[in-house]
């Protein structure tokens, strides 16, 4: 009876052993799983960047789009190419009168003009 209690106590310890070994397996493959290389958190990450570059490249056709319709204007309709004309190099019809005014050029932080304050009853010489 000594001899079935000792297989049965190591029985018992060969199983806890493998129970215990194969549950440091699974998790160890549920941790990879998790946060290794390409793991859940790695794959949620690059679906949303997947996302983001999805939708600029949709943003991006659109300006393209846009562009192209605009770049075909500028060559093909001369209501556009006399509008431009007019503004940024001041032509203008025959009988008509161009005024150009000189741009305004950015002031330097030492020549900006100072401003006074008339509310300030202190400040009065």
């Amino acid at each position: 009876m000594m001899r079935n209690t000792r297989q049965t106590q190591s029985y018992r310890r060969k199983r806890l052993l493998l129970t215990l070994a194969l549950a440091l397996g699974l998790c160890a493959v549920l941790l990879h799983e998790l946060v290794g290389e390409n793991g859940y958190l790695v794959r949620r990450e690059k679906l949303r960047r997947i996302e983001d570059l999805d939708a600029e490249v949709l943003r991006l056709q659109k300006e393209n789009e846009h562009l192209t319709n605009r770049i075909q204007e500028l060559r093909s309709d001369p209501a556009t190419i006399e509008k431009l004309a007019r503004e940024r190099i001041g032509l203008g019809r025959e009988n008509d009168l161009v005024v150009a005014l000189p741009q305004e050029e950015p002031m330097e932080p030492g020549n900006q003009p100072v401003a006074e304050n008339f509310d300030d009853p202190e400040s009065s010489d």
